[in-house]
């Protein structure tokens, strides 16, 4: 039986299907789209190729992805008008359809509601929807980026909870970014997923290859199950997102001081000989370090050592 309070939201491209490069910045999609930007700004603005490339290179530089808004509000451009143009692209060439994802979206159906979200037109996902032939399984949760709610500018998802009335922790992500779908929904407080069939994501609850997995992952990973209490395992989430890669250097910075910290106590217990409440302190302090900020738990047998 189906439970209104449970939703998973998929995103599209390189999640309900393959992209051919493994992800849209390297990918034939990409490529279409700014040719066809091009083209439609020489023919809005009455330029020539070369210059309707650079006026192109410009709005990127400025505006990452975002062509359309940077064309509005730089030009005038309506936005609408651009992704009907630029985006209006076949999908028989592009979406390679898996045969077991109908039955695997049926499946999940039957037991949470379903939403699609993507920075994508309704013209291309409606495109890649009818080439797939699931058009009629995500009904009216479609949210797309032509309006001002984009998860490239990280609001889609607030967005999706306050229209559905749902809470976010009972709400799944299913992404193949881990930037753009996986961190903002662990932020908020979702579940979220990765789809990738080479690496392990650190952040995510789970990490699959393809969609046909996800509901043997549903059902069998505790941190996933919509009506589990996770706010443990948000937090651990948050912690190993703000250790990652990006904050090796202040990690490195706040062990240091934390040792030397430990070394001043060392010494001041050592002279008023009170060992046993060093002891104390050290198990206090082990306590008091989260699982997932291993790049602050010492080795205390080699630095604590008295």
């Amino acid at each position: 039986m189906k439970n209104q309070n449970k939703l998973i939201i998929f995103d599209l491209d390189g999640t309900l299907y393959q992209l051919d490069s493994g992800s849209f910045q390297k990918s034939s999609l990409r490529r279409q789209i700014l040719k066809n930007a091009e083209t439609y700004i020489a023919m809005k603005l009455s330029k020539n190729q070369p210059d309707a490339r650079c006026i192109l290179n410009d709005i990127q530089k400025q505006y990452g992805e975002q062509i359309s808004i940077g064309l509005e509000k730089d030009f005038g451009i309506n936005r609408y008008d651009y992704f009907n143009t630029v985006w209006n692209i076949s999908a028989r060439r592009i979406v390679k359809k898996a045969p077991y994802l109908k039955k695997t979206l049926l499946t999940l159906k039957k037991t949470y509601m379903l939403a699609l979200v993507s920075d994508a037109p309704l013209v291309w996902i409606n495109n890649v929807l009818e080439e797939l032939g699931i058009q009629n399984l995500f009904r009216d949760n479609i949210f797309s980026g032509e309006g001002s709610y984009r998860k490239g500018l990280n609001n889609a998802f607030p967005n999706i909870v306050q229209i559905l009335k749902i809470k976010p922790s009972n709400c799944v992500v299913i992404g193949d970014q881990e930037h753009t779908d996986i961190i903002p929904a662990k932020e908020l407080g979702m579940r979220a997923i990765l789809i990738n069939n080479t690496k392990k994501s650190r952040i995510a609850d789970a990490t699959i290859k393809s969609i046909r997995e996800l509901p043997a992952t549903l059902k069998n990973k505790k941190c996933l199950r919509l009506d589990h209490h996770h706010v443990q395992a948000h937090w651990q989430s948050l912690h190993q997102h703000f250790f990652s890669q990006k904050y090796l250097g202040l990690c490195r910075t706040l062990r240091l001081l934390l040792a030397l910290g430990l070394t001043w106590l060392r010494g001041r217990l050592r002279l008023t000989g009170n060992r046993n409440l060093f002891q104390r302190q050290k198990i206090k302090l082990r306590r008091f370090l989260p699982p997932s900020t291993q790049l602050l738990r010492l080795d205390f047998q080699n630095l604590l050592n008295i």
